[in-house]
């Protein structure tokens, strides 16, 4: 079976990132969740990060954390983008980029990596809902209380 070509979208992983900090591949996943309604693949996510990284965009840890460089946060505070919904973020940063990036650096995310940032991303949602759940079946409705307080009679 032919190997599908899978997009690389740069844009997407550098506002994943977000702005200065070493990030964990768990929440690059998390925002790209976010941003483009669906989890990354492991080759969208080294193609992507191998194009910013020669592009001088991002730095990367023995750790397999991601951090942009002074260069994307100058890109990242444009004018352009500061009033954005962050959906639509990812279009200007498209074009934004266009005269930014470079050939690809070599950058191999090994598959146990972005297994365990998948399966920390799933988890953390599977537990949200588990306690969102476990609050409702203890929250119970108070009844309206009529004619108590400052708007007794009032409907």
């Amino acid at each position: 079976m032919p190997e599908v070509e899978m997009r690389a979208d740069p844009e997407l992983l550098l506002l994943s990132i977000g702005r200065g900090r070493w990030t964990t591949l768990a929440h690059v996943i998390s925002a790209w969740d976010m941003l483009d309604a669906g989890i990354p693949c492991r080759t969208q996510l080294e193609r992507s990060a191998a194009i910013l990284l020669g592009s001088g965009l991002i730095d990367d840890d023995d750790r397999g954390r991601l951090r942009p460089t002074r260069a994307a946060m100058k890109l990242l505070a444009s004018p352009s983008l500061k009033h954005l919904r962050p959906r639509l973020q990812v279009r200007e940063l498209r074009v934004v980029l266009q005269g930014h990036l470079r050939p690809p650096a070599d950058y191999a995310l090994q598959e146990q990596v972005y297994r365990a940032a998948v399966d920390e991303y799933v988890s953390r949602g599977v537990r949200r809902v588990e306690r969102l759940t476990m609050r409702s079946d203890r929250w119970v409705a108070s009844p309206r209380r009529t004619g108590s307080g400052k708007n007794r009679g009032r409907a």
